[in-house]
């Protein structure tokens, strides 16, 4: 799934990977993170206007998430095969309609 330890190949040293996913692997992540010269953050948000304004505000800012492919939804199991199989630089986004 989802960690730090999984992105650290995308993510360049100094780095910083934000999350929103409280999974099993982050105490591991927070743990590693210094060994890996990469930072952890964990934020916490709730479906709502203002968390929506705050990362609106996060994006204007300058914070850039890197798209490596946009998929039709009709594609999405074989780019996540080849996304475990090759990895990515970036998200990939699955077009829904």
């Amino acid at each position: 799934a989802y960690s730090l330890r999984g992105f650290r190949r995308v993510l360049a040293a100094g780095g910083t990977y934000v999350t929103t996913l409280p999974t099993t692997a982050l105490p591991m992540d927070l743990l590693a993170a210094p060994f890996l010269r990469r930072r952890l953050r964990l934020v916490m948000v709730k479906p709502s206007g203002d968390d929506l304004t705050t990362l609106a505000r996060f994006v204007a800012g300058g914070l850039k998430v890197p798209i490596a492919a946009r998929v039709p939804l009709a594609d999405a199991a074989a780019a996540l095969a080849d996304y475990h199989d090759h990895g990515a630089r970036g998200k990939v986004v699955v077009r829904i309609g």
